[in-house]
């Protein structure tokens, strides 16, 4: 059964002042676009249904989930056999993170709950024991940020936001990749947006929303063994001049655990520049010298490359709903956290949201104007040229993931 392929644009939230009955809250989540998944140039090939390839992309709509194959030595982006189908039509998804490159949880808010698969090696998926886990929280509530629903790098823990309530939920991913809620939700000193780790897993940051489209707080928290998340000396972190100077929106953290990359941009607020902060031994946040680094654009989201050693960054850009700008490189120096423009950035590539795998090869970069989606090997200079492949692309949550 051929399914089509959407891509929800809950990766990349566009938030504005509603008074519309409807939003049911001043944060309004936009959903842009459609398109089936049909080939669009750049040397696609969507035939044959083959499952040898360098990795997975997963996308879902409220009626299934389908998986494609990249191969990056054919140059093609292929069906994966036997998508999973028959969920209920009338439900949105809005979240789906991959946990140990072999793990799917897809966040399905209207129906407060959350599916779950494993990926096998040929990119078939399976239901986990238990899915789907209830979620009930997630009904009613407003949906947060690009990254509501998180993982830790490990793998080993899933982070929910519960927007309307100011808590964050956290659960345990077992043997199997089966969830276990972990202990009570912890309750937020204000209305959160985006969730995000360091990159070893140790603190959990959350941003906050203010006034519709700006965060000027970051709650910081150790993250235990089982879970169990407390706050950090000074958390939150506030932007008044007297504690840090900064507002993240979106964040995320480098690979060695050294610093927190992000913007304070919305489509509502510009700001052309991207921030590192540093991460103390006990997970507190200073700017490092030199930032905020300046952008050719106000960036709305930035991508970290994940593993052992990354240092590229990429920034993302929405102009206008989704309109996509061009797409940013950046080194970033191990050392100092200083961020240097890579050669030919900006790239002449729109997008408006982008997303590494898990080893950081390849960088997934998602343009809805456009309606396609493209994928890009990254090398170690980080300059992106012309696409492995691309493909026709539309609403629907999605992730990548390596072949496990």
């Amino acid at each position: 059964m051929a399914m089509k392929v959407r891509v929800l644009l809950s990766s990349v939230v566009v938030l504005a002042v509603m008074s519309l009955a409807n939003c049911g809250h001043y944060v309004c989540h936009v959903e842009l676009g459609a398109s089936t998944c049909t080939p669009s140039g750049g040397g696609i090939s969507q035939g044959g249904g083959s499952t040898t390839g360098d990795a997975f992309i997963y996308v879902a709509d409220a009626g299934g989930i389908q998986g494609l194959t990249v191969d990056a030595s054919a140059a093609t982006i292929s069906d994966i056999p036997n998508p999973v189908t028959g969920l209920d039509p009338n439900a949105s998804n809005d979240w789906m993170v991959i946990a140990q490159g072999q793990f799917m949880y897809v966040g399905f808010p209207g129906l407060g709950q959350i599916y779950a698969y494993s990926i096998a090696s040929d990119g078939s998926m399976t239901a986990i024991s238990g899915s789907p886990f209830s979620a009930a929280y997630m009904v009613g509530s407003t949906i947060g940020g690009s990254q509501a629903m998180i993982a830790n790098p490990a793998g080993t823990l899933l982070f929910v936001l519960n927007q309307s309530a100011n808590a964050v939920y956290t659960y345990s991913i077992g043997s199997g990749g089966v969830l276990t809620q972990s202990g009570s939700p912890l309750t937020l000193p204000f209305e959160p947006f985006n969730l995000a780790t360091d990159g070893l897993g140790k603190y959990l940051y959350v941003s906050n929303i203010v006034g519709g489209s700006s965060t000027n707080e970051i709650a910081a928290y150790s993250i235990g063994s089982t879970g169990t998340l407390t706050a950090v000396p000074n958390s939150p972190f506030i932007s008044n001049g007297q504690n840090l100077n900064f507002a993240l929106a979106q964040m995320q953290g480098d690979s060695s655990g050294k610093y927190m990359i992000g913007t304070t941009s919305s489509i509502n607020n510009s700001d052309p520049h991207l921030y590192v902060l540093s991460i103390a031994s006990d997970g507190e946040l200073t700017p490092v010298a030199g930032s905020p680094f300046p952008t050719t654009s106000s960036p709305t989201f930035v991508a970290v490359q994940p593993d052992a050693g990354g240092t590229l960054v990429y920034s993302i850009t929405v102009n206008d709903l989704d309109v996509g700008g061009f797409v940013e490189g950046y080194q970033l120096d191990p050392t100092t956290g200083t961020l240097t423009p890579d050669s030919g950035s900006p790239f002449g590539i729109t997008g408006d949201y982008a997303q590494f795998d898990q080893a950081g090869t390849y960088l997934f970069v998602r343009d809805l104007f456009n309606k396609e989606m493209s994928v890009y090997t990254v090398g170690t200079t980080g300059t992106l040229t012309n696409s492995i492949a691309s493909v026709g692309w539309g609403p629907g949550s999605w992730a990548p993931t390596d072949v496990p």
